[in-house]
């Protein structure tokens, strides 16, 4: 076996040198999100700065968070957000602002919680969107649960390493599921709830 000469070696190390770099430039550029999916607690009801209500006759919710962190230079879409049962898979109603009548949904809502703590209420779109290049994006839902046991999925519009079989048309798409838990607390205040609507509707049925 030939020893190889410095000239081979200059040649090997820039090959490897502009190997990492494509690698780098590879990492670098990809497209990149992540997702935080957290539980804010129960809101009551939402409303305007002028105490105006978002919507007639609101129930008690679930608000839930998501926080998200686009580190590339690319956009990047997410779809099919879904809201589900913990337990039946069954889907869960929910407040996006496509929902608002348009006078409410071009004002800024406040969030009123059981305590009658007020915070700044931030609502998501839709169940699909962009989040930009560079961006950090925070929005808000609220879900109307009826177990202890919220399932909520997301879809990205990106590849994904790890294919959804749940998925009949989206296999490959990057997605994110997360369980989320009601403390016992917030589970008696919304069972209290259901059975009182239960009652007026069989006193209307009386």
């Amino acid at each position: 076996m030939e020893q190889l000469t410095t000239k081979d070696w200059i040649t090997i190390s820039i090959s490897v040198i502009a190997l990492l770099i494509s690698i780098i430039n590879f990492i670098r550029d990809r497209k990149h999100v992540t997702l935080r999916i957290s539980k804010q607690g129960l809101i009551k009801r939402l409303e305007t700065f002028d105490a105006i209500p978002a919507f007639p006759d609101q129930l008690i919710g679930v608000c839930i968070d998501f926080r998200f962190l686009n580190s590339s230079k690319y956009s990047i879409g997410y779809f099919d957000l879904v809201f589900k049962d913990g337990y039946s898979n069954q889907p869960l109603a929910c407040t996006y602002k496509v929902a608002f009548r348009p006078e409410i949904a071009s004002q800024e809502l406040l969030g009123i919680t059981i305590n009658d703590d007020v915070t700044h209420f931030n609502p998501m779109d839709s169940n699909y969107g962009t989040i930009p290049a560079n961006s950090y994006v925070f929005k808000e839902v609220i879900v109307s649960p009826i177990s202890d046991r919220i399932r909520v999925n997301v879809k990205f519009a990106q590849f994904g390493w790890i294919p959804n079989f749940r998925s009949q048309t989206t296999k490959t798409r990057k997605w994110k599921s997360k369980l989320i838990k009601l403390s016992p607390e917030e589970t008696a205040i919304l069972q209290e709830q259901a059975a009182k609507l239960q009652q007026e509707v069989q006193k209307q049925l009386e």
